[in-house]
């Protein structure tokens, strides 16, 4: 199974890397971002393989102590940074390396708590004593990119459809023919007509408004 995981994620990367393709900086990255086209099935296995599959697979080998194996999805991972151009994608393979360092150190749960305070905590630190420019884009990365704007995007959603009807899924391409939907715009165009606080994403779930 776990070898199937890494065949399906390289023949992702590969199919995908026919649409997309650039070796660029963080910095360049909002130039092409904009052009990315994908088709459905790709997107989809994209965002399945990269932040559920390839993780797990990493998990697998690495608690059974084979690194060369462990290694396999994390320069997967890595590859798909290039085609996606997403900061997800460069920076998630340091991600799982430092959850599997707390892992070593601490029980799940307090390794849990730990990966999102020690950040958050460091980015609050650099702010604090505002050595130079990069204490700005970390914070801006870290603390507003990674941990507030998707708590934000969660509260937005949950409050936006305590009110509005809900989609009973109907936002999935393939579903959106067959049934009645309340909205015929993307959710994430909905929100910034109605909060006026940009184009806004959540999770499938909420985006779902369940």
């Amino acid at each position: 199974l776990l070898k199937c995981i890494l065949a399906l994620a390289l023949g992702t990367a590969i199919a995908a890397s026919f649409y997309n393709f650039r070796i660029v900086s963080i910095d360049q990255i909002y130039d092409f971002r904009n052009d990315l086209y994908f088709p459905s099935a790709i997107r989809y296995l994209i965002g399945i393989v990269s932040t559920a599959l390839l993780p797990l697979v990493f998990a697998f080998y690495a608690t059974r102590n084979r690194p060369w194996s462990a290694a396999l999805p994390l320069l997967l991972l890595l590859a798909f940074y290039p085609i996606t151009l997403s900061k997800f994608a460069l920076f998630s393979t340091a991600w799982v390396v430092i959850l599997l360092v707390l892992s070593r150190f601490f029980e799940p749960r307090t390794a849990t708590i730990l990966s999102t305070l020690l950040p958050m905590l460091l980015g609050v630190i650099l702010m604090a004593a505002h050595l130079n420019d990069y204490t700005l884009y970390y914070f801006n990365l870290v603390n507003i990119r990674m941990m507030a704007t998707p708590s934000s995007a969660m509260d937005i959603y949950n409050d936006f459809f305590s009110s509005h009807p809900l989609t009973w899924f109907c936002q999935v391409s393939f579903l959106k023919p067959l049934m009645s939907c309340p909205y015929q715009e993307q959710l994430s165009l909905v929100m910034e007509k109605t909060f006026r606080l940009g184009n806004i994403n959540a999770s499938m779930l909420a985006t779902e408004g369940i």
